[in-house]
């Protein structure tokens, strides 16, 4: 406990001094600031004081957001942690995990607490995301915390993608129990074992389904690049809209999380 108690130290201490760079950025700028109230035309000098003074406001606004975040980040950072020291099962792995994800300064992270009340209290969630933001990487991880007994299924667009995924949640985020599925692998031998987090293609899903029209081992179902409108995706998004249904009339509720950067979360939400 001295090592993580040293490493949450620097953490803070790295955290601090981040934010004093940020205060020291804003003050700069603000004592650059030149103002003209008039502009006299497109090629005067007022007029050009006056673009540049808006481009500083701006730049002003992303800093101090930038303050904001952090702060809401950090936050999120140590009820987590207090959260893992409560329990002290597995909990020196758990510290080094949720570290290792909070160094990466993904902006999804200050959000998780949001996103797990919401799939929990909910049956269809939808999440918008810019690329980048580690929605891909880091919401199977966040669900899988809140309870390691659920089942994810994360359903992705191309192999490829779900093999990395894969790959990453297992040696980066230090997740045990995940496995990538191909569509083909499907077939009435295979058995789930003890993954709990399963990286497979659209069709690998559809596959399944056509097994097992209830998904009765699967708790939460994660549709990622949702603006992909393929002939899967449509299909996938219909039969899980039946799913959702069916496993409430047997007493086994089943989440669906849609996620991209650029879908209009308006129509999805108007289809479920």
């Amino acid at each position: 406990m001295t090592t993580f108690q040293a490493l949450l130290t620097e953490l803070r201490t790295q955290f601090q001094h981040e934010n004093e760079e940020i205060k020291n950025k804003i003050k700069d700028v603000e004592e650059s600031l030149e103002w003209n109230e008039v502009p006299r035309g497109r090629g005067s000098k007022e007029f050009r004081m006056l673009n540049t003074r808006e481009a500083k406001l701006k730049t002003i606004h992303t800093l101090r957001e930038q303050l904001i975040n952090n702060a809401d980040e950090m936050e999120e950072f140590q009820r987590k942690i207090q959260e893992i020291l409560a329990y002290p099962e597995n909990m020196m792995p758990k510290l080094q995990r949720e570290i290792q994800t909070f160094k990466k300064h993904l902006p999804i992270y200050r959000f998780r607490s949001q996103i797990k009340d919401t799939v929990q209290n909910y049956d269809v969630t939808i999440l918008v995301a810019d690329t980048g933001s580690g929605k891909s990487t880091l919401l199977p991880q966040f669900l899988h915390d809140h309870n390691d007994k659920h089942v994810i299924y994360c359903a992705q667009p191309r192999r490829l993608a779900a093999n990395a995924l894969a790959d990453y949640t297992t040696d980066c985020l230090d997740v045990e129990n995940v496995v990538a599925v191909d569509y083909s692998s499907w077939d009435t031998t295979y058995k789930l074992g003890t993954s709990r987090i399963v990286y497979t293609t659209n069709f690998g899903l559809l596959h399944k389904w056509r097994k097992d029209k209830y998904l009765s081992d699967v708790d939460i179902v994660v549709i990622d690049e949702a603006h992909e409108r393929n002939l899967a995706t449509d299909l996938l998004l219909g039969i899980m809209k039946e799913v959702i249904t069916a496993k409430y009339t047997r007493n086994n509720p089943i989440k669906l999380v849609i996620m991209s950067a650029t879908i209009d979360p308006s129509i999805f939400y108007n289809f479920f």
